[in-house]
């Protein structure tokens, strides 16, 4: 679900910095680098703060720390998770990147 969720918000950024009349025109010409790094950038962000929602859901409202921190996994769960989410990311970037070059 990580891997899709990442992919999901890359595609979200890549419309929003391509395909939005306001920002479209600011960024068509920036190399594809730069492009890659923001819209990596926002996956990234998303992911951290999904990582903070489960953690304040599994702090604040189950009340269930001990169990579910076994059940999470802990640091290493999170930082597989934010690792899957930039994969995702950056199988969405790949793919732009590639059906843009093929037009």
């Amino acid at each position: 679900m990580h891997f899709w969720g990442g992919g999901a918000a890359a595609m979200g950024m890549i419309w929003w910095t391509f395909y939005s009349a306001k920002v479209s025109a600011s960024t068509k010409n920036l190399p594809k680098f730069y492009t890659a790094v923001i819209i990596l950038g926002f996956t990234a962000l998303v992911g951290v703060f999904w990582e903070f929602y489960e953690l304040v859901v599994d702090q604040l409202i189950t009340k269930n720390n001990y169990i579910s921190l076994l059940q999470q996994g802990g640091l290493l769960d999170t930082l597989k998770d934010l690792f899957i989410d930039l994969l995702g990311g950056m199988a969405a970037v790949w793919r732009f990147f590639y059906e843009r070059k093929k037009q």
